[in-house]
């Protein structure tokens, strides 16, 4: 496989890795919906290593600031006063303390749902 396709794939399996892992936390699921990430999560050993990666990710994520060093409202705005950033500010609303995005983003089609 050529390495540009590879990446595609990676990128593909971690996209709907992601949302499986937000509809998850989300709440209760039907049985439909966990039929449908059990298929998900056999069809490969990449869908299974990439979901538990990300699970990992977010159970550690509190050990990257363990003093608490950095606040909510203080991260958003750097990013907001970073001009590398790739998120376009200008389309957000201020929902009490959290910058949301104007509206919510279109959920792209992934296997899971075809």
């Amino acid at each position: 496989m050529h390495m540009d396709q590879r990446s595609k794939l990676n990128n593909q399996i971690y996209e709907e890795a992601s949302e499986w892992f937000v509809e998850c936390r989300a709440g209760d699921l039907d049985e439909k919906t966990r039929k449908a990430f059990d298929t998900w999560l056999r069809k490969s050993p990449e869908h299974m290593s990439a979901y538990l990666e990300l699970s990992a990710i977010w159970n550690e994520g509190r050990l990257l600031d363990p003093q608490g060093k950095f606040d909510q409202n203080t991260l958003i705005a750097e990013a907001v006063a970073d001009h590398d950033n790739v998120i376009d500010w200008a389309g957000t609303r201020n929902d009490g303390d959290v910058l949301a995005p104007a509206t919510p983003p279109a959920r792209r089609c992934c296997s899971r749902n075809q």
